[in-house]
C-alpha cells in the first residue's frame, strides 16, 4: 500500500463518518449495504466503522456501529470483524460483557490466526484474556504480539513482562524473537538492528520499535523507526503499516514539539 492509498483509505473512511453522523439509522445501513455489495475491501469497511463508532454521536455511534459490524460479518464471517466488534460492545457495556460476546465467537482453533487481528485492532488485553496457552496459539508468533502489546501498555503490567521475559530468555534464535526481547528491554536497539539480514526483517522490527516509541509519546523516535520501515522497497506488511502511522501522525496536523508535550501542558496551550 502506497502513501496515497493510505491517505485516501483515511479520507474514505472520514468522509463516510461525517457525511452519516447525523442520518437515520436506516439510511446510514443501507449506505454500508451498498459498500458491501460493491465489494469493498473487508480492511476497509472495518476501519470505516471504527471511524463511526470513535468519531459519531457518542450517544448513538456504538449502537450504530455494533450493528454495521452485524452486517458485515453476515456477509463476510471475517473474525476481525467479531473483534471490531467486541471494541463497541467493550465501549457500551463494559470489558466483562465484550469478554463474554466475544468467546463464543472466536473458536479456540483460530486463535492462533486471530491474534494479529487482536494487535492490530488495539484490543491487546485479549491476548492475555482470550488467548491462554500461546505456546499452542501460534508459538513464537504469538509471544512476539504479547510483547509488542507489552511494549504499548500505559501502564505496564509486571505479570505480563514476568512471562514474557520468561520465555524471550530462553527464546532468541530467530530474528522475530530477537525483536520481541528488544520490546520488552532484553536487547539494546543497536544490537537488534545490527543482526537483521533482510529488508523485510528491517522493515517488521523498524516499524514495532516505532508503535513502542509513538505509545511512549516519543514522536521523533517513531517517526524515525517508521522512516527506516519505510525504506525498504519490498511490498511488506510492516512497511504498510509505517506508511499508515506516518500518515496518521501528519494527519493530528500538530508539530512533533506539541504531540510530545505533556497533556497538562497542551491544554494550558490552548485555554483562553
Amino acid at each position: 500500500m502506497s502513501a496515497s492509498d493510505t491517505e485516501w483509505c483515511y479520507d474514505f473512511c472520514r468522509a463516510f463518518a461525517r457525511t452519516f453522523r447525523a442520518k437515520p439509522p436506516d439510511e446510514i445501513q443501507a449506505a454500508f449495504r451498498e459498500m458491501l455489495s460493491a465489494g469493498i475491501g473487508d480492511r476497509l469497511l472495518v476501519d470505516v466503522i471504527t471511524m463511526f463508532r470513535e468519531t459519531g454521536d457518542p450517544e448513538t455511534a456504538p449502537a450504530l456501529a455494533l450493528q454495521l459490524g452485524e452486517l458485515m460479518q453476515n456477509a463476510r464471517r471475517d473474525l476481525t470483524v467479531s473483534v471490531e466488534s467486541y471494541e463497541t460492545v467493550k465501549a457500551t457495556r463494559g470489558p466483562a460483557e465484550a469478554l463474554r460476546w466475544l468467546q463464543p465467537r472466536i473458536p479456540r482453533s483460530q486463535l492462533a490466526a486471530t491474534a494479529p487481528v487482536f494487535y492490530e485492532r488495539g484490543a491487546d488485553e485479549l491476548l492475555w484474556s482470550l488467548v491462554d496457552d500461546p505456546d499452542q496459539q501460534g508459538g513464537s508468533a504469538t509471544w512476539l504480539l504479547r510483547a509488542a502489546a507489552y511494549a504499548r501498555e500505559e501502564h505496564p503490567q509486571y505479570s505480563h513482562r514476568q512471562g514474557l521475559v520468561v520465555y524471550f530468555s530462553a527464546h532468541r534464535a530467530t530474528a522475530d524473537e530477537r525483536l520481541a526481547a528488544a520490546l520488552i528491554g532484553l536487547i539494546e536497539e543497536p544490537e537488534l538492528l545490527a543482526g537483521l539480514r533482510t529488508e523485510a526483517e528491517l522493515a517488521k522490527a523498524a516499524w514495532a520499535l516505532g508503535a513502542r516509541d509513538e505509545s511512549r509519546r516519543d514522536y521523533r523516535g517513531a517517526m524515525r523507526m517508521y522512516q527506516l520501515a519505510r525504506t525498504s522497497l519490498q511490498p511488506t506488511d510492516a512497511r504498510a503499516r509505517a506508511l499508515e502511522a506516518v500518515t496518521r501522525i501528519h494527519g493530528l496536523e500538530r508539530s512533533l514539539d506539541a504531540l510530545e508535550a505533556p497533556a497538562s501542558e497542551v491544554v494550558a496551550a490552548v485555554a483562553p
